[in-house]
Order: structure tokens, then C-alpha cells, then sequence
């Protein structure tokens, strides 16, 4: 029997751990406020590397802009040009690595993203090293919200999330909804 309690308190434990590092439900407008910019586009190339302490692996997406949907005049250049986008998760050799809060891109994806410069790598923090000498629009990105900053396009022009858990908040994800709609909903947003 005690065998058996044991055994049951640690599944509970463990389940309430997995329900703790659930994420909540972030809306458009929230998105959208966090963002320093909104993009649409297509992934062009995927480059994983080991993190610094080698724990992980962080990928750089290098994004072609088809349109820019929030963002200053200097992000608005970015149309036809690309923006490094950083996120934890991807493949070197035999290694995967993923986490069940972020979107993994694929080459040749159709994006719309929310995004903010920084480092996946150095969360809270710009880019080591680049700082002060590289306009933000310029320096690598991250995803606001993970994988809720990411939707993916298809080709009858539906814009659809990956998977990922809420633990609350799910009144507040839009999963699936069409690219006009998308691009409509952030632009209103004051």
C-alpha cells in the first residue's frame, strides 16, 4: 500500500508540474502591443547551433518580409528583405531538441509572426555583443507570446497555429482564422 501511494503522489506531482508550465492564452490586441514589429513571410533557411552552455539548441530562422503589418518606417524597409528570427528548439546531427511552448519553423514555411528584437538565447537581453551598434530592426528576433506569436499560412490564405497548451485564456486564441482577418485585427489595434 505504501508502495502504491508513493507512486500515486509522485504521478500527482508530476502532472501538476506539466500543468504549471502550461502557458495562458495571449490575444491578438496583447500580441500585438508586446510586438515591435508584425511580419508576414517565408522561412528561407534554418541554421540550429548549440546554446553557449550547451544545453540546448537555438535556431535562427532567416525570414524573407513579404509585408509588414506593424512597425516603424525602418522596419517597413524590411519588405523584401530578411529578418532573423530566434527560437529555442531544432535538430543538429542525431539531436532533437523541442519545447512544447514553441512554434518550430520549417524551410519554406509562410509566416505571419509577432516579433521583438532580442535573443532566444539571452532572454530579456538584445544580442550579446551587438547591443549598441545594431539598429533593432537589424538584430535577431524573438517570438512574442512563443508559439502563440506564430501563425502559419496555408494555401487557401488561413492563418493556423501550432499546438501548444493553455492553461487558461483560451477565450483569447484566435487558432485558425483567414489572413485578411488576421492582418484587419492587428491593425486595429491602438
Amino acid at each position: 500500500m505504501k508502495k502504491i501511494t508513493l507512486l500515486l503522489l509522485a504521478i500527482f506531482l508530476i502532472s501538476e508540474g506539466f500543468a504549471s508550465a502550461g502557458m495562458n492564452g495571449i490575444g491578438i490586441d496583447e500580441l500585438t502591443k508586446r510586438s515591435s514589429a508584425v511580419v508576414q513571410g517565408t522561412v528561407e533557411e534554418l541554421t540550429p547551433r548549440w546554446s553557449e552552455d550547451g544545453n540546448k539548441i537555438i535556431t535562427t530562422a532567416e525570414v524573407r518580409v513579404s509585408a509588414v503589418v506593424k512597425g516603424n518606417e525602418r522596419y517597413k524597409n524590411k519588405k523584401g528583405g530578411v529578418v532573423e528570427v530566434e527560437y529555442e528548439g531544432g535538430e543538429i546531427g542525431d539531436i532533437g531538441y523541442k519545447r512544447a511552448d514553441v512554434s518550430i519553423l520549417n524551410q519554406g514555411d509562410h509566416v505571419f509572426m509577432f516579433l521583438k528584437p532580442g535573443s532566444a538565447e539571452y532572454p530579456g537581453a538584445q544580442a550579446k555583443g551587438r547591443r549598441n551598434s545594431v539598429a533593432p530592426e537589424d538584430m535577431p528576433h524573438t517570438i512574442v507570446g512563443l508559439g502563440q506569436g506564430v501563425y502559419k499560412i496555408d494555401r487557401a490564405g488561413m492563418a493556423k497555429k501550432g499546438e501548444f497548451s493553455i492553461v487558461s485564456g483560451h477565450e483569447k486564441v484566435k487558432p485558425s482564422l483567414r489572413i485578411e482577418e488576421l492582418t484587419r485585427m492587428v491593425k486595429g489595434v491602438k
